[in-house]
C-alpha cells in the first residue's frame, strides 16, 4: 500500500500531459520591464494637518498608490550616513506642521542609507530628494502603524535630489 503522503507527493510533482515541458515553459516567460508610472499633482505640502490627512487616505486604498514626496532627512553631526530625522518638505529646518515621517527600505536592494550617499554631499547636514513609495509599512509586524507616532513611508525608489525649479508638491500615480 502506497502512503498518502507519497502519492500527495507525486501527485504535485507530475505534470499535466499536454503542459509543455518544465525548461519549455521558463523559456516561454521573458523578462518584461516594469510599466511606466505617472504621477500626476496631490496637495501642498502646507498645511500639514490637510496633507496628513491625505496620506492616510492614500494609505487606506486597495491597492495603495504610489506616491512621489520631497522628504528632507537630517544627519547627525554631518554624517550622511545615518539619518536621524526625516520630513517631507524641502526646508532645512522642519516646520512646526511638518509631517515627520519613518522610512521603511525594506524594499529596496540597496539601502536606503547607500542611495543617500550617492546623492548628498558627504558633509551635509540635511538634504532634499525625491522619494518614492507608498503609504504605510511593507512589514506591518516589524513597523506596524501607532496612533500618534510618526507614520512610514515605504521607498520603493530614490529618484535624486530636489532641483531649484521643481514643482515641490506631493504627487500621486495617476
Amino acid at each position: 500500500m502506497i502512503p498518502l503522503f507519497s502519492f500527495a507527493l507525486c501527485a504535485a510533482v507530475t505534470a499535466h500531459p499536454h503542459d509543455p515541458p518544465i525548461v519549455e515553459r521558463a523559456e516561454a516567460r521573458t523578462m518584461q520591464p516594469a510599466p511606466e508610472i505617472t504621477y500626476g499633482p496631490g496637495p501642498e505640502l502646507q498645511p500639514g494637518e490637510i496633507l496628513r490627512a491625505w496620506l492616510e487616505d492614500q494609505g487606506s486604498k486597495t491597492p495603495k498608490p504610489m506616491l512621489r514626496l520631497p522628504v528632507v532627512l537630517a544627519f547627525e553631526q554631518g554624517q550622511v550616513m545615518g539619518a536621524s530625522k526625516a520630513w517631507i518638505g524641502v526646508l532645512p529646518q522642519a516646520p512646526e506642521d511638518a509631517v515627520m515621517l519613518r522610512l521603511d527600505d525594506s524594499a529596496l536592494g540597496v539601502s536606503l542609507q547607500d542611495r543617500v550617499g550617492e546623492h548628498c554631499a558627504p558633509e551635509a547636514t540635511t538634504c532634499a530628494l525625491w522619494l518614492d513609495g507608498t503609504w504605510g509599512s511593507l512589514l506591518p509586524l516589524l513597523l506596524p502603524p501607532v496612533m500618534g507616532e510618526i507614520p512610514t513611508l515605504a521607498v520603493r525608489s530614490v529618484k535624486g535630489l530636489v532641483a531649484p525649479g521643481d514643482e515641490v508638491r506631493v504627487f500621486v500615480q495617476e
